[in-house]
This record gives C-alpha cells, structure tokens and sequence, in this order.
C-alpha cells in the first residue's frame, strides 16, 4: 500500500486527475460532514468546500480553522482533488477550508492572490456558522499555493483591499513553496507575464517583521522547488525580526511531501504531527 501511494503522489504536483482520485478514495470514510461549492464571490471558480468535524454536531465545539490552498503551478487543480487533504485535518480536529481559484490563462498575476484573499475575509465573516474558531484561523498550502498564501501575508494589501488584516490570521505552514524566485521558464513566465517587476511576486519583498509566525516545510528530494526560496525568506524575516522557521524532510519530493496526508499513512506521519503541533503552539 505504501508503495501504491508513493507511486501516486509523484503525480500530485501536476495534478492528474486520475492519481487523485484514487489517493482521495481513502478519504471516503470521513466522519464529519463536507459543505461544497460555498461561494465566496460572485464567479465561477470563486467557490470553497468546508470539512467539518463531527465534534462540531456532536458537542457544538468550535474549533480552529485551517485554510488550504492547492498548487499546480497557478495554472491547474481544484479544490476537489484535495479531499484527503481536508479530511486528513479535519480528523486532527479543525475546521478545513479548500478554496477554488481563479487561474492562468483565465487570469494572470495577481488575480489568483486576490481570489485567495478574498476567500479568506469570506472565512473570517462566515466560518462561525460552520463551528470555526474566529480567534484561531490559519492559513497552509502547497506549491504555488503555499506562494499565494504567504504572500497575502505579507503584502498587506490583498487582504485590506476586504476589510481584513494579517493579525487575524494565527500563522502560516507552507509545503514546498516558491516563494523567492525569478520565473525564467516561459510558462511560468507567462503567468506573472504583466509584472514589471518581479520583485512584486516575491514574498521576500514585503517581510516587515509583523507578520503571522511562519512554517516552511521542505523536501529534501524536491526537484522542482529549490530550498534556496526558503532560505531567501529566512534572510529576510531574520533581518526585520520576523518569526519564520522551517524543516526539512529527508526522502520527500515535491509532490511526495503530499502524500503524508493520505490515510492511513497520515496516522504516522512527523510532517503532518509537526504541522499540528505548530498550529497548536500558536492557538489563542
């Protein structure tokens, strides 16, 4: 079974519908309740599933929240290709949120950030009514998605732009982010293809100390995304005084480092407990 799931989260970062599916069919047996396609803006793509807990209905618990943005290069995937994602933590005992996004070539830089913020003031206005915990919100993501998520954080403007701030958010914990790079290659090129400067897409630009803590996890097979886009963002936050650490995993690629939430290998998985353990460290 290990290698079966090994085997499939090498296709991960690419989002094949197909591997997915199948790592998702041992979410299958989630106790709590899923809420799909919530909208958190008036398009298509701008929609959101919920994972709630069954603690919620059973005690009226609220509990804290964890907003997940998917990767796939600002370019490919869905919310609902990442269902054992939600599910593995739900079942650690949070409120999961899984947004869609707008992405290229429907939009290019920085429309999908602002759909990802503004998903966030959606969670901050209406997770209550679903059992979430207002005081404790968080943010994670994967690839491209761990970008968006940490530069929301730290470029403030997205989030004002709803009436929302940083501070509202308890921390942050990205998965094999590029958070710090130059695009060189044409397809990604293409994407932040109406910068001028690319300073604007790197989260490194905008640290000012005051950020949410941060937690950067990393594989080191990672083939994709350098460790030196951690690194960079370290630096920074170590020069303004921000809180911002990281870990790094022997054994785990870019895609790889998913597949430590798929059931039932997430029982035994250190980056999923370290994960827990960071948001729990930082709960109100």
């Amino acid at each position: 079974f290990v290698a079966a799931v090994s085997s499939l989260c090498l296709c991960i970062a690419g989002c094949a519908p197909t591997q997915l599916a199948a790592v998702n069919a041992l979410a299958l047996k989630f106790e709590g309740k899923r809420f799909s396609n919530i909208a958190y803006g008036d398009l298509a793509m701008q929609k959101l599933d919920i994972y709630q807990p069954d603690e919620v209905l059973e005690t009226g618990a609220s509990l804290p929240v964890i907003v997940f943005l998917h990767g796939g290069s600002w370019r490919d995937g869905n919310k609902n290709q990442y269902r054992f994602v939600g599910v593995t933590l739900a079942a650690k005992g949070f409120v999961v949120v899984v947004p869609n996004y707008r992405k290229f070539p429907d939009v290019v830089f920085p429309e999908f950030i602002d759909d990802s913020a503004r998903a966030v003031a959606w969670v901050n206005d209406h997770i209550s009514d679903y059992g979430g915990d207002l005081t404790n919100v968080y943010i994670s993501g994967h690839s491209s998605g761990a970008h968006m998520g940490a530069l929301l954080l730290a470029d403030r403007r997205y989030l004002a732009k709803y009436g929302q701030s940083s501070s509202q958010v308890r921390g942050f914990v990205g998965l094999a982010g590029p958070y710090s790079f130059t695009p060189r290659e044409p397809d990604i090129v293409e994407v932040f293809g109406d910068l001028e400067d690319f300073s604007q897409m790197q989260v490194d630009t905008f640290l000012d100390g005051n950020e949410p803590p941060m937690f950067l996890l990393h594989g080191l097979d990672d083939q994709i995304v350098g460790r030196i886009n951690i690194e960079r963002v370290e630096a920074a936050a170590e020069k303004v005084g921000g809180d911002i650490s990281s870990k790094y995993y022997p054994g785990l690629s870019h895609a790889g480092i998913l597949g430590e939430f798929a059931a039932p290998l997430q029982e035994d998985s250190m980056l999923v407990s370290d994960m827990v353990d960071f948001f729990q460290t930082h709960s109100r």
